[in-house]
């Protein structure tokens, strides 16, 4: 898996079917032939991997889906939680990589703290 690196990406909604947090996957275009997803290594560390996104996905855990969860009351912002089963939050370190960090509070942890302009949503279930 190569490092994400900087570009715009695009935030697509899944709808669960579990009742828990609205789930979305982060995804770049290369070019219009080739797809990759923001996704856990496992390890802490964030990877991309190759292809287009699953129209469904089964159970509760994935290493490229993201529980998306308000930042903070009246702002556009939300913090990321990876649906990996480690419950870690998508972040940046000090040179700006995305990494995976355990945030005990969350609310207060301005690295994790995300802005989105635009969010696609598919039919996803």
């Amino acid at each position: 898996m190569k490092e994400p690196g900087y570009c715009d990406y695009t935030v697509t909604e899944y709808m669960n079917t579990e009742g828990s947090s609205l789930s979305i996957a982060i995804t770049f275009s290369k070019n219009e032939e080739e797809t990759y997803r923001l996704c856990s290594e496992g390890n802490g560390n964030v990877g991309l991997m190759k292809g287009k996104l699953p129209e469904t996905i089964e159970g509760t855990e994935c290493s490229f889906l993201f529980f998306k969860n308000d930042f903070a009351v009246g702002d556009d912002s939300y913090s990321f939680q990876c649906a990996d089963g480690h419950g870690k939050y998508l972040s940046y370190d000090k040179h700006n990589q995305a990494i995976l960090k355990d945030a005990p509070d969350v609310k207060t942890d301005e690295t994790c703290k995300m802005t989105v302009t635009l969010i696609i949503t598919g039919e996803f279930t």
